[in-house]
Formats: C-alpha cells, structure tokens, sequence
C-alpha cells in the first residue's frame, strides 16, 4: 500500500472518512497495484534476483535501481567499482573483469524502487479513491440515458476519463520499456591504494 488508512484520513476529506475502514483499506490496496502498474515500478524498496548471460554490458529490467547487493559468477563473488561499476541513473551495470561466456551463469541481486514514496503518487492516490467513492455514492456511471425517446442525456466525462487524467499526472514517474543505447568511450578508472 502506497498510503496508510490513516494517512489518508489525515486530509480530512468528508467522503473518504465516511467510507468504513475496511473498504477504504481496499480501495488503498486496489489503486496503490493499478498506480504501480501503470509507473511500471514499485514505489517501495523492493528485491530482485535476475540471471543474465555473462556480458560486459548488462541492463537491469527493474527501475530505478536503488543498488546492487551482489553479483555472482558461478559462485565467484565480484567486488562493485573492481570488477564491474553501476550506472544507477541509466539501470545500467558495466562488468570490467573478464568472464568467459556463460549463458545465464550470472546473477545480480539488487533493490529497485523508491525509498519514500512520491508526493505526487500519494496525491493522485487520494484523489483516485476520491473519484471511485463520488462516482459509487453519486451513481455517475451512467454514460447516457435515453427517456421514451423524447430526452436522451450524455455525459461529457466518465469515469475511466477522469482516471486517465489523474493517470497523466504521473507520467514522469513512468519506467521505460527499451534498453537505451549507450556510447561507449575508452574512460579510465583510477583507484588509490
């Protein structure tokens, strides 16, 4: 859950306090998974194993990558900023020391996700919750209605439109799917003994 019942509460909002607790907590429950989904990330430290071929570039699946706990080699241990360095901003690892080609002998262990979760996550959080709960009590489901084909009425906006729109306002927290090309260079890397 990306907010606490509580938590939620403490914005003293007259809908969502007049929803008992139980049902708030799986509002909480459903919209923190469709939020998550939609960011393609989680917004809590989370662990991630991955097996990989042995490569000397190797991007991480998971983002934003926090850190690496290990990385291992056919239970050969490799040492971070020795045998291979981390380009956190780009879920990147670059592996220095040579291996001979393994299919899948690799494996990384690292967290990815955020350490706090985002104001703005929080924010469209409460105001999808706030959205389910007018739209059920209010009956605003309804797209259109057609009376004894005299009157027909049609709403501008329904609900999956609003959600869309809360949606957008995260759009900079989405993870990207391809694996973005990197160029190269012949850097090097000193370290003092």
């Amino acid at each position: 859950m990306l907010i606490t019942v509580n938590e939620l509460r403490s914005y003293s909002i007259e809908t969502i306090n007049a929803i008992p607790d139980k049902e708030l907590k799986k509002l909480i429950e459903l919209y923190s998974l469709k939020i998550e989904e939609y960011c393609k990330t989680k917004f809590k430290p989370t662990k991630c194993i991955s097996k990989n071929d042995t490569a000397s570039k190797i991007y991480l699946n998971n983002k934003p990558v926090l850190c690496i706990n290990h990385i291992t080699c056919e239970d050969e241990l490799l040492v971070e900023n020795v045998d291979y360095f981390l380009y956190q901003e780009l879920a990147y690892v670059e592996i220095e020391k040579y291996l001979p080609f393994i299919r899948k002998g690799l494996e990384i262990s690292y967290m990815y996700g955020y350490n706090k979760v985002p104001a703005s996550v929080k924010s469209a959080l409460m105001e999808l919750i706030k959205l389910h709960i007018d739209f059920k009590s209010a009956n605003s489901t309804l797209t259109s209605e057609n009376f004894a084909n005299e009157y027909s009425y049609t709403k501008d906006n329904n609900l999956n439109d609003y959600q869309l729109s809360i949606f957008e306002s995260l759009k900079n927290l989405i993870q990207d799917d391809y694996t973005p090309e990197i160029s190269v260079t012949n850097q090097i890397r000193a370290r003092f003994l």
